[in-house]
């Protein structure tokens, strides 16, 4: 089994506030791009991630176009 990688340094006491204030935040080069490479074929291979990003990227798009033809969210049935 490969051990992960050391990242590159640590998070800012801003970028921790920033996460909790967000929800979310963007941390270029934590990570080099060996190790994304080595992560992303790992989990390709365990949830084929290229057939669910189709998937995703095409539900999105049929999303927008819907939205622009004049789609109407359909409310919730009860008991779901």
């Amino acid at each position: 089994m490969l051990m992960p990688e050391t990242p590159s340094h640590m998070l800012t006491e801003e970028e921790i506030d920033r996460f909790w204030t967000d929800g979310v935040i963007l941390v270029r080069g934590l990570y080099s791009q060996k190790w994304i490479d080595t992560v992303r074929e790992g989990l390709n291979e365990i949830c084929n991630l290229d057939d669910i990003r189709i998937f995703f990227q095409r539900s999105f798009s049929n999303l927008m176009n819907a939205s622009k033809d004049g789609f109407e969210p359909v409310e919730r049935t009860q008991g779901r």
